[in-house]
């Protein structure tokens, strides 16, 4: 929604940069229909018209300036020998086709009263870079039901289970600044450049094919969503609606540097934890009225209260000194360090909106709200937004009703106020902490 007026009727400060509605899939009245898919792909890696010179061809280059620059040096000092140079291809290691695989199937029906959606999916990707991935795990269950003529109910929920791996330890970086000279293995294995046996000439004395044997990377998110709305119909032309949502994200990862790896051979291995939570609990109740008049005159709109609480949470913790293949905190020998954070917020607005039609080519729009926010300070948390605008549809017109060009010509003049709450943690305005900025 890029009009100020339906942005800041609606969402508020919330919506200062503008909104974009998600609708989800919903079942249909009838026989329960079944439906699965199966998707595989595979995508390359394009560089377009970019690459970088082999191993023969930096060795020319490169003898050339030499012997122009320094004619009396001896090259073989800083180049190596024809047949010892090793013309690898860092792009070929460090990248690879990266395959993916979609399955799902999914539920839909019920009958006039009731009728539910539910599925289930299954995505799994390899990256570009070897070591690389993700697996995803996806459940979804959309459910509403009219329990009378005026009383209608629904719920939405949805939750999925996301693992992802980075093992790639440098390999991107590696693939455009190591030199073809280098040959990432010494008889037969990966070779470590730190032990000198053989000569290195890249710039960094590192090898990002010996590293992956031993340092890794996984993180683990599990995030929910539940929706439970309520409708009903207290007069013909008033309802009432009552919508509330609470959302979850539980987040935990783990670096594992071996003490046989160049990345923590100083501190003999490291281990790094790290575990966030994430909490949004939201309400909405709004009261809706529609109503016509005579003549083309028509007024609807719609009064409410929301409020939204926000909670994260993280905790931090790495210890050096470990046992190459462990895996627990408690294996270091001492700790390196710890850290975490701790923010919620609360979000609260009285809102109002009103619209006057008039035969269906002419509207008036207004609408004002009160938004207040904790991150501000106890005498500045509430701020006031109103908004007007003007509609003429003029393609509703007599002079355009048989108009086979312009079926729908619409004019829209509006204005409105709104503010932000982003950029400000929730303990900056109390002056004891900051701990940074979240917004949610």
């Amino acid at each position: 929604l890029r009009d100020v007026y339906k942005r800041q009727a609606l969402y508020g400060a919330r919506a200062s940069n503008g909104v974009i509605v998600v609708t989800t899939r919903r079942g249909t009245a009838g026989k329960t229909q079944l439906s699965a898919r199966f998707n595989k792909g595979v995508g390359y890696l394009s560089l377009g018209n970019f690459r970088l010179t082999n191993g023969q061809e930096l060795y020319d280059l490169q003898k050339a300036v030499f012997q122009r620059d320094r004619p009396t040096g001896v090259l073989n000092d800083y180049l190596p020998t024809p047949e010892a140079n090793a013309n690898t291809n860092w792009f070929d290691i460090a990248f690879r086709p990266a395959t993916n695989t979609l399955a799902e199937v999914s539920a839909s029906g019920g009958s006039d009263k009731t009728r539910f959606f539910l599925s289930g999916n299954y995505y799994q990707e390899d990256g570009f870079l070897k070591g690389t991935g993700l697996n995803r795990f996806g459940l979804r269950l959309n459910f509403s039901h009219n329990v009378s003529d005026k009383f209608r109910v629904s719920m939405n929920t949805a939750g999925t289970l996301t693992r992802g791996v980075d093992n790639s330890n440098g390999s991107l970086y590696g693939a455009y600044t190591y030199l073809p000279y280098d040959d990432p293995y010494y008889n037969g294995v990966p070779y470590n450049p730190i032990t000198g046996a053989k000569k290195w000439y890249g710039r960094d004395n590192a090898n990002f094919v010996y590293n992956q044997q031993f340092n890794t990377f996984k993180e683990n998110t599990l995030a929910g969503d539940v929706l439970l709305k309520a409708e009903y119909d207290l007069l013909p032309w008033l309802s009432f609606s009552t919508t509330n949502r609470g959302q979850t994200t539980v987040y935990g990862s783990e670096s594992s540097q071996d003490l046989r790896g160049n990345a923590a051979a100083d501190v003999l291995g490291r281990l790094s934890n790290y575990n966030s939570r994430i909490y949004t609990l939201l309400t909405s109740n709004l009261f809706k009225f529609r109503h016509s008049f005579g003549e083309g005159h028509s007024l609807d709109g719609l009064a409410g209260y929301e409020y939204q609480t926000n909670y994260f949470q993280s905790l931090s913790a790495t210890g050096k000194g470990i046992f190459s293949g462990l895996n627990i905190l408690d294996a270091t020998s001492q700790p390196e360090s710890i850290g975490g954070n701790k923010m919620d917020n609360a979000f609260q607005s009285y809102l109002m909106q009103a619209n006057y039609g008039y035969k269906e080519k002419y509207l008036f729009t207004t609408s004002f709200r009160r938004d207040g926010s904790s991150k501000f300070g106890r005498n500045r948390r509430y701020g006031n937004f109103y908004a007007v605008g003007l509609t003429w549809i003029a393609s509703n017109e007599a002079f355009l009703s048989n108009n086979s060009t312009l079926n729908n010509l619409k004019f829209r003049l509006s204005y409105g106020t709104t503010g932000s709450a982003s950029g400000m943690n929730g303990y900056r305005v109390d002056g004891t902490f900051d701990g940074g900025v979240s917004d949610y």
